[in-house]
């Protein structure tokens, strides 16, 4: 603690943080809480307090750090704005935003997050606040959309509400961790700028536009281009699926995402570059000025994406110390850069990219050196695959809880593919910065775009080779109990090994006995779980019936895109695909037990009327439905899901019929996936 006091600012401030978004105080509590616990931190701390009463202070003063934090993401937290109910107003015909990060771009669209200055309702310009998932989209070329760019945008903003298949992406989930709660699709003609980025943004989208040319001027071919743009700019635009579920498969994904590593290769590249000039102060502060301009000019170039803020902000402070010729304490700089990085957005704290980014740092720093003390390499060649061996498996061992919570699998041949992918994509950055340098310079160019495509290929090689062998991703699922329990079992783990606290050893055996007994219990729910979805697809129906263990599809047809979607489903609750269907333009009818009969109905088609048990209708296809007819045919009816193949012109009559009748309808094309069951 003494050496990491930022450790005893963070901590409860991440706990504040947590607490504030599962309790979701009114501000005025917590403007109550804060106000009256720093009064009594105060008082405290002008009062003499004897030493063993010495805890007091450091108490209360946690406390007020968990209660600033209940009370700064209220008032950061773009969705709890006096103004952000504007955007549920139907009056509201138009808005003004400010983009304030680019997440994507393809062949016609360009996605980001804005936030929300003012709205028109009614052709009068009214006060607006809140942040919104915005997408572009043009009939030839994507637009060009850039960080700080200011617009008009036609329409008003809608509510995400679609539901996520089992086990696939949630894009109502993760807009929230980035403070949205609304989304945007503008077309042609619907949007416009009206104003230009700072220039700070002006100055970095120059060099990130340059830099992409001077790629793409490169004459790779497609695949590599867009394996040295991920790898250089975090930009992943051009990498297929195949590519990314290699990468994912062999648990080398977090190469892809420019992050600490990358930072950490500039730092040590221009460290090394000025280390030459010596310690004096007047070279430390010229150095560690000349490395702090390339650090936040590399964050620049990459967006200002958070996982590169973070290792930025984390660097800052080694160089700030290193300038003040002090020893940095690594611990204290990773909680230091994590409480800058959360006062600027306390909502950073539900993305996943930075509890994965922070606890990998976190596992590095605590178990590092304890690994490397467990066996003494006997030569420099060994101790450097050691060291790498080291740092992959104090990474992995505490990043690995939450993965499996979230991506219910595990890399098997993560060490392996982790000293092989990270020491070729060191040289992959490398050489893609000299590539960009010189790739006009004759006979030197060539060489070195030569050279590129044989290590991105060979990159490429190596990763689809480690996802490919046998249990390279086999399915593991826990859940937020079992995760916890994983973390206390690798906390009790660490201190019995390291620090020889004898009563961890017992205690680690209890944690196994629970988390068998739980595994067991999960398993038999397993055997017993029943459900019924309807993918969130936008054309076509396509179901997914599971029966304990069992999973049957019904699709008109399987094509690679629905077969990774029912095999995440698959993955997540732990089921295996049995059969398949097809879905027919007669009428069908699913039977399971324990199932709600299930009756697939086309245009024209009616359920028989000897099977009154109907109490689930899918309608699906182009045509005119007799409803009348259906609702007297099916006494029992309880809900109707509406399929997306369904025109959309009758898909709001048929909404509002069923609504009528007092019947549940849920409609897959606005609303997303149909879920009955766990």
């Amino acid at each position: 603690m003494a050496r990491a006091p930022m450790l005893r600012v963070t901590l409860p401030f991440i706990i504040g943080i947590g607490a504030a978004a599962f309790l979701q105080p009114p501000l005025w509590i917590a403007w109550s809480t804060c106000g009256v616990l720093a009064l009594a931190f105060v008082l405290l701390s002008a009062l003499r307090t004897t030493y063993p009463r010495r805890w007091e202070r450091g108490f209360a003063f946690g406390l007020l750090m968990v209660a600033f934090g209940l009370l700064w993401l209220g008032v950061r937290d773009p969705r709890q704005a006096p103004k952000a109910s504007t955007l549920n107003d139907p009056h509201t015909d138009a808005l003004f935003v400010n983009v304030i990060e680019v997440t994507g771009r393809s062949l016609r669209t360009a996605k980001g997050f804005a936030e929300v200055e003012a709205a028109a309702q009614d052709s009068v310009v009214v006060p607006a606040a809140g942040t919104i998932v915005l997408t572009l989209f043009d009939k030839n070329n994507a637009p060009l959309l850039h960080n700080g760019d200011r617009l008009w945008i036609g329409r008003g903003a809608e509510r995400l509400v679609r539901v996520a298949d089992p086990g696939g992406f949630d894009a109502g989930a993760w807009a929230a961790s980035h403070g949205a709660s609304h989304e945007v699709f503008a077309g042609p003609g619907q949007w416009q700028v009206i104003g230009g980025p700072s220039l700070v943004d002006q100055w970095t989208d120059r060099m990130r536009n340059a830099t992409l040319e001077w790629i793409e001027a490169s004459g790779l071919d497609r695949e590599e281009r867009g394996m040295v743009k991920a790898l250089l700019l975090g930009i992943r635009d051009e990498l297929d699926a195949d590519q990314k579920q290699a990468f994912a498969r062999s648990g080398t994904i977090h190469v892809l995402a420019v992050s600490g590593m990358h930072v950490g290769l500039v730092y040590a590249v221009f460290m090394a570059l000025l280390g030459w000039w010596g310690r004096k102060k007047g070279a430390r502060l010229v150095r560690g000025a000349l490395v702090l301009l390339f650090l936040w000019g590399y964050a620049g170039l990459t967006g200002w994406s958070p996982s590169v803020m973070r290792a930025t902000v984390m660097f800052t402070l080694f160089t700030i110390s290193e300038m003040s010729g002090r020893q940095a304490e690594p611990l204290n700089s990773l909680f230091g850069a994590a409480f800058v990085l959360l006062i600027y957005d306390p909502l950073m704290l539900f993305q996943l990219s930075f509890q994965l980014s922070f606890l990998a740092v976190l596992g590095i720093l605590l178990f590092y050196k304890p690994i490397m003390r467990l066996w003494y390499a006997p030569n420099t060649v060994l101790h450097y695959f050691w060291s790498l061996t080291a740092v992959s498996l104090a990474a992995q061992v505490i990043t690995t809880p939450l993965s499996l919570y979230m991506f219910k699998a595990f890399p098997v041949w993560f060490l392996p593919a982790n000293l092989a992918i990270v020491g070729l994509v060191t040289i992959c950055v490398y050489a893609g910065a000299l590539m960009v340098l010189f790739h006009q310079v004759p006979y030197l160019g060539p060489f070195i775009i030569w050279c590129n495509e044989q290590l991105v290929h060979f990159l490429g090689w190596c990763s689809r080779f480690f996802a490919e062998l046998p249990w390279a991703y086999p399915a593991v699922r826990v859940d937020v109990f079992q995760m916890l329990l994983l973390y206390l079992l690798i906390a009790l783990v660490a201190v019995w090994s390291f620090w020889r606290w004898r009563p961890a050893r017992l205690l680690s055996v209890a944690v196994v006995l629970v988390l068998l007994i739980s595994w067991g219990a999960m398993a038999n729910e397993r055997n017993l779980q029943q459900s019924v979805t309807a993918y969130a697809e936008r054309e076509r129906l396509s179901l997914a019936l599971v029966n304990g263990r069992h999973m049957t599809v019904v699709a008109d047809s399987v094509d690679v895109y629905l077969q990774r979607k029912v095999e995440l489903h698959a993955r997540s609750v732990g089921a295996q695909i049995t059969a398949s269907a097809v879905v027919a333009s007669e009428l069908q009818t699913l039977r399971s037990d324990g199932f709600p009969i299930i009756a697939l109905i086309p245009p024209g088609r009616l359920p028989d009327p000897l099977a009154p048990d109907v109490a689930l209708c899918v309608l699906h296809g182009d045509g005119r439905f007799d409803l009348d007819s259906l609702v007297v045919r099916c006494p029992k009816l309880q809900q109707v899901v509406l399929a997306p193949d369904i025109p959309r012109k009758r898909l709001s009559y048929l909404r509002q019929w069923f609504v009528d009748k007092a019947i549940a309808v849920h409609d897959v094309d606005r609303d997303g996936a149909f879920i009955l069951g766990p």
